[in-house]
């Protein structure tokens, strides 16, 4: 499902970085209950990007994140 999230911010452009930055996300999910932006980019520390930087990961993130969260709390 977070995949869906970075191609719609464009940032699956070379996938080098798609496997780690997903594997980090979902422990992030599983860790913190609504992180903030700075613990995002600490869970995204040691994945490197080298097309888009982090801002369309940093909002493709915060979308799923508040989906997810709006989902399980139903």
């Amino acid at each position: 499902m977070i995949g869906k999230y970075l191609v719609d911010e464009g940032v699956d452009q070379c996938g080098y970085c798609s496997s780690g930055t997903i594997m980090s996300i979902l422990y992030l999910e599983k860790s913190i209950k609504n992180p903030c932006e700075e613990e995002i980019l600490h869970y995204l520390n040691g994945n490197l990007c080298r097309c888009t930087g982090y801002i369309g990961q940093l909002r493709a993130i915060k979308k799923y994140l508040e989906v997810k969260y709006n989902e399980d709390s139903k």
